[in-house]
C-alpha cells in the first residue's frame, strides 16, 4: 500500500505528533510496510479458530461480601462502633 505525504500528515495530526517534512517519505515507507503486513495477516483463514479474550484460562477470584465492625480514629484514640 502506497501512502502519500498528505496521508502521513493526516495520520500525524490524528496521533498529535509532529513529523519533520524531511522525514515524511521515510514514515510513508515504514507505515506502508506495516499496512502491507497487516493485509497479509488479514488473509489468514481463522474460521476454525475459537475467539479468545485470554489464552491462559485465568479465573477471577471472588469472595462473598461480609459486613465487619468499623474502627474509627478519634483524637488519637481508636473507638470501635
Amino acid at each position: 500500500m502506497s501512502l502519500s505525504e498528505k496521508d502521513i500528515e493526516y495520520v500525524a495530526k490524528l496521533a498529535r505528533i509532529s513529523i519533520d517534512q524531511n522525514d515524511l517519505n521515510d514514515f510513508a515507507d515504514d507505515l506502508s510496510v506495516c499496512l502491507d503486513y497487516f493485509a497479509l495477516i488479514n488473509e489468514i483463514d481463522t474460521s476454525n479458530v475459537n475467539p479468545t479474550a485470554q489464552s491462559n484460562n485465568l479465573n477471577n477470584v471472588m469472595r462473598e461480601d461480609e459486613v465487619k465492625d468499623n474502627i474509627i480514629a478519634n483524637k488519637g484514640s481508636i473507638q470501635q462502633i
